[in-house]
C-alpha cells in the first residue's frame, strides 16, 4: 500500500523521535541489561527485562523511571543504593547503547523530501531528555552521522521543556503555539498510543508510524489515528 499525503497543505509538521525517526524502542531495555550486569552482577535476559518493565508500568500510579530503578534495585540488590548512582551508571552506559541506534529504514529520506517540498516549520517533539537529542545530533551517533537533529529541526521540545508529558497535549501545543498556527494544520507523526493521544488532544492531523515495541496498543493506535503506516516506503510525498 502506498499513501499520497499532500504535505504542502499543512503550516506545521511535528515529529516524535522514539519510534518515528529513531529505531530505539528497544534498545532501552539493553541498555537496562547493562546497568543491571554492571550494578549487581547479574546477566538477565532481555526478555525478562521486558516482562518486569511491563509488569511496573501496569501496577505502577506514577509511571516515574526513579520507581522503575528503584525496583530493579530491590530486585538485583538490596535496595540500599542511592538514585543518584543508579543514574551515574545509566549516564555512564547510555553512549554506548545509543552510538549503534539506528535511524528507521526511510526516514531520514522522508524528512529531507518534507524540507524540499514544503516552507513551513518542521519541529521535534520528543519525551526523550535535551542530552539525549544533543547526543544524537553528534557524530558518535549513527544517527547523528546522517542527520543533526537539532540542525535540520526549526524547533526542539523534550522532555525538560514540559511539566505534562504525553498523553498530555502540552508538548504538542507548545509548538503550535510557538508559530500561532491552527491545530487543523498541523501534521504531526507518532508511533505510541499515549502519543498519537497527545497529537490528537492538540487537534492535530496524526499519521502513526507502526513500530513492534508498540504492537500491544496496534488496535486503539489505529482507531485513534487519521492515519497508520506499517512503514515510512508507504508514505508517498
Amino acid at each position: 500500500m502506498i499513501v499520497k499525503n499532500n504535505i504542502s497543505k499543512f503550516k506545521l509538521i511535528i515529529f516524535d523521535f522514539d519510534g518515528v525517526i529513531a529505531d530505539s524502542l528497544g534498545s532501552y531495555r539493553e541498555l537496562d541489561r547493562l546497568v543491571i550486569k554492571d550494578l549487581y552482577g547479574v546477566d538477565e535476559k532481555i526478555d525478562e527485562i521486558e516482562k518486569m518493565s511491563e509488569q511496573i508500568k501496569t501496577g505502577a500510579i506514577n509511571n516515574s523511571e526513579n520507581d522503575y530503578y528503584r525496583f530493579i534495585d530491590q530486585k538485583y540488590g538490596d535496595g540500599r543504593k542511592s538514585i543518584d548512582e543508579i543514574w551515574n551508571k545509566i549516564f555512564e552506559l547510555a553512549p554506548i547503547v545509543q552510538a549503534n541506534i539506528l535511524p528507521k529504514p526511510g526516514v531520514i529520506d522522508v524528512l529531507n523530501k518534507i524540507r524540499q517540498k514544503t516552507s513551513c516549520p518542521i519541529a521535534l517533539v520528543t519525551s526523550s531528555s535535551r542530552s539525549d537529542i544533543d547526543f544524537f545530533s553528534t557524530e558518535k551517533s549513527k544517527i547523528g552521522q546522517q542527520l543533526n537533529l537539532n540542525n535540520f529541526f526549526d524547533t526542539v521540545v523534550t522532555f525538560d521543556d514540559v511539566v505534562r508529558p504525553k498523553p498530555d497535549p502540552e508538548s504538542f501545543l507548545k509548538v503550535i503555539n510557538l508559530y500561532n498556527v491552527a491545530p487543523e494544520a498541523v501534521l504531526i507523526f507518532e508511533d505510541s498510543y499515549s502519543g498519537v493521544l497527545a497529537g490528537k488532544a492538540a487537534g492535530a492531523t496524526v499519521v502513526a508510524i507502526e513500530d513492534i515495541h508498540n504492537y500491544k496498543n496496534k488496535k486503539e493506535i489505529i482507531e485513534t489515528a487519521d492515519l497508520y503506516l506499517e512503514n515510512w516506503a508507504q508514505l508517498q510525498l
